[in-house]
This record gives C-alpha cells, structure tokens and sequence, in this order.
C-alpha cells in the first residue's frame, strides 16, 4: 500500500505542478559533532523574514505539510515560534532532531499536527559519546523520546548501523520494539558533502547488519512492503523536485537539501514561479533511476538517496556499488529467514 500510495502522489504532483512539503533548514548549527555527518556545520540560522515567507509561498503552493531540518532545530532561538506557525495554519509538521534539546511546552509536544523522527547514535553512553562527542547523550535521548511517548507525542526513531567500536544498535531496536515505540533504520553511510570520507570505515559488514536485521526480524521488510519481486512503477530517482522542494538558511531553493542544485531564491522568487521554471523541469529530467536499477531484482531493498550517491561518486544518476552491496546483504537475509 505505501509503494502505491507513493506512486499516486509523485504522479499526481508532477501532473498538477504542485508539491506536498517543504522542507526547511532553520540552521546548520549542531550540539554534536557526529563523526559520520554529511553536513558541514555553521552558525547559520533563518531569519524571520525569510521564515515566514517560506511558509505563506508554502502555503500558496498547497503544499500540505513542513519538516524542519539542520543542522539541529532545536539550535534555533526561535524554534517554539516558528513550531507554533507552521501548526496554526494548519500543516503538519514533522521535526528531524537528534532529540538531546526538546524545548517546547508540552502542548506542543503533544499536539496532533506535530511528529518528531528523532537520530539516535550508539547504543549506550560511551558509544554514543564516540560517534557524537558529547557526554552521556545516549542516555538524554532516550529520556526525551520517551517522555514525548509518554505525553501522547507522535515519534519515531532512526537508528544507525555506524559499526563503531562497542555498537550494538540490536539493542537500541530491541528495546523500541519492547516500549512499541516506531523505528527505522539508516545502513548507508556517505561521504560528506565537504567530500571528506574518513568516517566510511564505520559502514557495517555483512555479519553487523546480519546482527541488526535477526532483531528486526522478517516482519521489517513486510513493514516496508519490500519483497524479492523488482516492482518498479516510476522513473523517478525519488520525490525531490516532484512533490517536494528545500529551503536553506538563506532562502535558497532546492529539489532537496541532500541534492543541492539551486533552483533559485525565496527573497527573489516564489515557490509557484520556481515550480514552472525551466530549471526544475531540467532536474526532474536527469534525475532518474539509472536503467540498471529498474530491471535490478535488489530494488525493493535498495536504499539508493541521488544525493548521497552524488557525494559518494561525483553524479547522482549513476549506481552505486555500496548500496548495491547493502541490498544484497539485506535480500540474503530475507532469502535465508523465509526457508527457515
């Protein structure tokens, strides 16, 4: 149903000239200084001006709901603001946090239009310390996602397969599933986009992913609706540009902010005009799924992201060996659980 509803909304955006979200970087300012980041981090942060007309221009577009990336949102001096705007008029809103500051009152917190999809890294203190550098996070964010959990808040929680030294994020899934609390999982690492790849030598083997996916089970590819049948019902590489755009800290807009080809400028244009430009209706020609991956019996377990391919390997319409290689592992595991 997920893979139908997906093709439904990428056809009907791409049909009508309309986008679904939009996504804000309200700053490139961080608490942590993750190891593995594909971000550059800066003292960056949106000003008013430009935040505000990024929501009426969301709005005129009909979009219907907001995320606020980072950097991390709750860096910004006017996250509750900013939060309280985007839900009064009516969109929903989902805060992408590494959940270690969760400022803001709990009427909010549990409000109805409000998600958190919260990063957690490592899997106690000291290992979280090691990816994250910062003291006994691990620990802060599993008492804020909780406490939202326990204030009738929506979260959902990533989980990393960094294979760093004493990680063992198999416990970090098995207690969500224990406390019914929604996660997913992130198994591919990417190069930043300074180009730095030093981290790339924590990117899981075989026997670590094997670790996390025997925790999860079978029922985690059927969750995703993934099977081994290549179903592939769209040429599109994925959503960025078609059914939604990105906004920066300056104004400037993208397909997404992993994919970072500017579009144009919120200050001098507006979503509409941008939606109809030239530009747009050019990276929505080139980014498509390379012809190897649509006849690729790995699709439905492939994790393949344009934009981190094109910081692994330079361009983002070409296929990557590393995601490849994560699909297959994750197939022989599905394979080998079915003929249990």
């Amino acid at each position: 149903m997920e893979g139908k509803l997906w093709d439904y909304l990428l056809s009907k955006s791409s049909r009508e000239g309309k986008i679904n979200s939009v996504s804000i970087e309200i700053t490139r300012d961080c608490p942590f200084n993750c190891l593995h980041c594909y971000k550059t981090k800066s003292p960056a942060y949106i000003s008013e001006p430009v935040f505000f007309r990024i929501i009426k221009q969301a709005e005129d577009a009909g979009a219907t709901s907001i995320s606020f990336n980072g950097g991390e949102p709750f860096s910004h001096y006017n996250i509750i603001p900013f939060t309280e705007e985007v839900v009064k008029k009516g969109f929903f809103l989902t805060i992408l946090t590494n959940g270690f500051n969760l400022e803001l009152p709990e009427t909010l917190i549990s409000h109805n239009a409000l998600r958190f999809q919260i990063s957690i890294y490592g899997s106690d203190d000291k290992t979280s310390e090691f990816i994250t550098g910062v003291p006994e996070s691990f620990s802060r964010v599993m008492k804020n996602i909780l406490r939202i959990r326990d204030l009738g808040g929506e979260v959902s929680v990533t989980v990393s397969a960094l294979e760093t030294p004493e990680n063992e994020p198999w416990n970090v899934i098995s207690f969500l599933e224990k406390e019914e609390i929604p996660w997913n999982l992130t198994d591919v690492i990417s190069t930043s986009e300074n180009g730095d790849g030093a981290h790339l030598i924590y990117r899981p083997d075989e026997n670590f992913l094997m670790k996390i996916l025997a925790v999860a089970g079978p029922m985690y590819f059927k969750e995703l609706n993934v099977s081994s049948d290549c179903k592939v019902n769209s040429t599109a590489a994925c959503g960025a540009g078609v059914s939604s755009l990105a906004v920066n800290t300056s104004g400037d807009v993208f397909p997404c902010l992993v994919f970072q080809q500017k579009l144009g400028n919120i200050l001098s244009e507006n979503l509409k005009t941008i939606l109809e430009s030239k530009k747009l209706a050019e990276f929505r020609e080139s980014n498509i799924l390379p012809e190897k991956c649509r006849t690729c019996n790995l699709y439905n377990f492939c994790s393949r992201c344009p934009g981190t391919v094109r910081y692994d390997l330079g361009q983002g319409n070409v296929v990557n060996p590393e995601n490849c290689r994560i699909a297959a592992i994750k197939n022989k595991f599905l394979v080998y659980s079915e003929g249990k």
